[in-house]
């Protein structure tokens, strides 16, 4: 946290010097803080401007306090590159004014979601996809892993594949899979085993909506016709409501809701984003 002090029984040029020491041996924070006043200079319209400085990206408040006992916030602040400034008005009847910045956390709580993987056409289930999504200031990490919770029969050739894909407003989606193949051909017994798990990090957009879309499909080869089939997948009937996670803009710690009407569609009843091999 950083304190500069206004006093108005002074003139402007005695303000900027005791702006300055009190900058430097009053409340100056440590070399690790996020947010810092560097400077405070009184300008001739009654206003006071304040170099701020920090870690980019960083999220903070100046707050404002005549007795140092009770704050006022002034307003909310974005670092986007370091450093910057900030002008205020000075109220005329203020004997005594001081300012302060203190920074608020920037990087958004841990997202997670569990989602069914329903084994078709019975809608049983057949396992469990668990995805986080972890933040850095200007990055987002999505994790998605089954753990040895997929259910698959004996006596069947099986492709276990493991999607996230990201959207961000205006952009052209992206998506990374992993695939492993299970043969239970020679099984005595139904077998629980895991389908990869897939990190996908992208950067958090500057401002506007974004998600991942996390999902498992199982599909299995029909001995008859050679071709690969559904087996079970992880999308929910709510569709993206269900199954995607929002991402925080870099200046944001919560993100946009999700559009409704937006659909995405996977193999065998579905269509496209994983490539089954039919």
């Amino acid at each position: 946290m950083s304190r500069a002090r206004l006093s108005r029984s002074l003139d402007r040029t005695f303000i900027t010097l005791i702006l300055s020491w009190i900058l430097l041996f009053v409340g100056q924070p440590s070399a690790s803080a996020a947010l810092q006043i560097d400077s405070a200079t009184v300008l001739s319209d009654n206003q006071i401007r304040l170099g701020i400085s920090g870690a980019t990206n960083s999220i903070g408040i100046i707050e404002t306090s005549t007795n140092l006992a009770d704050w006022t916030t002034v307003t909310n602040i974005f670092n986007p590159t370091g450093a910057f400034q900030f002008t205020n008005a000075i109220a005329s009847n203020s004997a005594s004014l001081f300012f302060r910045v203190r920074a608020i956390s920037q990087i958004p709580a841990t997202q997670s979601k569990n989602n069914v993987v329903r084994i078709v056409p019975a809608n049983s289930y057949g396992g469990t996809l668990s995805t986080t999504v972890t933040y850095q200031p200007a990055t987002a990490i999505a994790t998605a892993t089954t753990g040895n919770t997929i259910l698959l029969a004996k006596g069947f050739e099986f492709r276990l594949t493991t999607v996230v894909g990201y959207h961000a407003f205006g952009q052209v989606p992206t998506n990374l899979f992993l695939s492993r193949d299970v043969d239970t051909r020679l099984n005595s017994g139904n077998i629980s085993t895991g389908a990869p798990t897939v990190i996908y990090t992208n950067a958090r957009p500057v401002t506007g909506e974004a998600h991942f879309t996390p999902y498992v499909q199982v599909i299995y080869k029909d001995t008859a016709s050679g071709k690969y089939l559904l087996y079970s997948h992880s999308w929910p009937d709510s569709a993206l409501q269900g199954a995607g996670m929002p991402v925080a803009p870099q200046n944001q710690t919560n993100g946009w809701p999700l559009p409704a009407s937006e659909t995405t569609e996977l193999d065998g009843a579905f269509a496209g984003l994983i490539d089954s091999g039919e």
